[in-house]
């Protein structure tokens, strides 16, 4: 039944994200080979024969063409984005509301999920649910708010194994009694008697991981892919402090947290002070 049903949801968007990558494929491409024109080794010949004021006024079109495709990736970016967004501003309110709860903080709750669904039309249902979460906002006051998203930054990360052993389904014990499936149960599994280390250990990585994040996204600010990576992480962390938040829901992104933690690992900061000092 769950297999029908997600393969059903898949159909069901696959177009519109279809639409969404392409587009920002086809962008990202045509803003890549305009600006690799500048290594192409014509350029390098130019510089060697024109004279200077040819040159200048070669760079300065290639910048006035750069900016302009930048426009156009801008728009193209902003185009797919709110085309996504139109598509399912429905949900949107709805997972507001469930994160501007302060009896759950941020987690489900079966009572805003039946208020939602008390309303027949879709716009009046958005429309209670954002006046509900607004409502909730103003009700907390400056440091009420302070306290709840707090609240709810630590419930996202505080859970090295993104919630494995939390989930709202009844899940089956498999039945295998073999040597391998009873050992990985007892990893796994929240009344596995290794469970308890297993989950420990993950905490720890996941602290570790995190650790090296913060030390990368500060002594790598300089590193453009530092950058992209600290923004996509910031992006992440801003959309469960607003909306529905679960430790699961930081799965997805564990690759970014990985690579920008091991660019901590590139050349550490005790190596690099090690080597100003020989060079004072």
């Amino acid at each position: 039944m769950y297999l029908k049903l997600a393969l059903r949801n898949i159909r069901r968007s696959v177009r519109d994200y279809a639409i969404y990558f392409i587009t920002l494929l086809f962008g990202v491409a045509v803003f890549y080979a305009f600006n690799s024109v500048t290594g192409q080794s014509i350029l390098f010949d130019l510089e060697d024969t024109a004279t200077a004021s040819v040159f200048e006024m070669t760079g300065q079109m290639l910048g006035m063409f750069s900016v302009v495709i930048a426009c156009v990736l801008g728009f193209l970016v902003l185009y797919a984005n709110g085309f996504l967004i139109r598509r399912r501003k429905q949900e949107f309110g709805t997972y507001l509301m469930l994160g501007m709860n302060g009896e759950t903080y941020g987690g489900h709750s079966p009572d805003d999920v039946a208020f939602s669904q008390s309303f027949a039309s879709l716009a009046d249902r958005q429309r209670a649910n954002l006046q509900r979460a607004w409502e909730r906002v103003c009700e907390k006051g400056l440091w009420g708010n302070v306290r709840f998203f707090t609240i709810k930054l630590y419930k996202a990360y505080a859970d090295g194994s993104f919630a494995a052993n939390s989930s709202f389904l009844d899940l089956e014990i498999p039945r295998r009694t073999d040597a391998l499936s009873t050992f990985v149960r007892s990893l796994y599994h929240h009344r596995g008697s290794l469970n308890p280390l297993c989950h420990t250990l993950a905490q720890g990585l996941w602290l570790a991981v995190l650790a090296l994040c913060a030390v990368a996204a500060f002594a790598r600010r300089r590193r453009p892919e530092a950058q992209a990576l600290t923004l996509a992480i910031l992006g992440a962390t801003a959309y469960l402090l607003l909306f529905e938040v679960w430790p699961r829901y930081l799965f997805v992104f564990a690759p970014l947290y990985v690579l920008l933690a091991t660019m901590a690992l590139d050349r550490p900061l005790f190596v690099r002070a090690g080597e100003k000092r020989q060079k004072a």
